[in-house]
């Protein structure tokens, strides 16, 4: 199973329209963990291995009236960095342990930062658009391992893309995700 999910794009000002909403969160430095039907996979459709206390928590997080194993879940898994390392550290050690045949990556956290309804996801097209889907999920009652991406600007002002962006490189991080 290979899973064809958006992937970032170098941002162009030529995408943005007068007054044409956006958010702007932080780009993460992980590896991509697609949840689907009680397994996290790869990009690559590969499932990834270890990730119980992950899985156990999606279980039992809910939202409105549905259960969250009825939702696809797009989202990062990143290395908890307790030893503030620099993010580049942090990814590399991360991607080692998630890469490994390690029954128990329980240092990793499952960032998410999409989600829709499992039917959408199989028809290849989701029905809202991201700003109705960033009011969903903020209305999740997560458990750790889980959090949702932290979202740093939304509304029209262009002018905050390069305001916050300067912010997260100089704090040296990768950029940030603006949709």
């Amino acid at each position: 199973m290979k899973f064809n999910c958006q992937l970032a794009q170098k941002f162009e000002n030529k995408f943005l329209r007068k007054n044409e909403w956006f958010s702007l969160s932080e780009k993460l430095n992980g590896v991509r963990g697609i949840y689907y039907k009680g397994k996290i996979y790869s990009r690559q459709g590969k499932e990834i291995l270890g990730l119980e206390h992950i899985l156990e928590s999606l279980k039992k997080c809910t939202m409105h009236n549905l259960q969250c194993n009825e939702m696809v879940f797009d989202g990062e898994l990143i290395r908890n960095n307790v030893d503030n390392l620099s993010d580049n550290e942090n990814f590399r050690i991360g991607t080692g342990i998630i890469n490994s045949n390690e029954l128990n990556k329980s240092e990793i956290k499952f960032v998410i930062f999409d989600m829709l309804p499992i039917f959408e996801f199989e028809n290849g097209k989701s029905i809202k658009k991201y700003s109705e889907k960033i009011t969903d999920l903020k209305k999740i009652k997560l458990l750790k391992p889980l959090e949702l991406v932290p979202i740093l600007y939304s509304g029209t002002d262009q002018k905050k893309i390069d305001e916050i962006l300067k912010k997260i490189t100089d704090e040296g991080k990768e950029g940030l995700i603006l949709r």
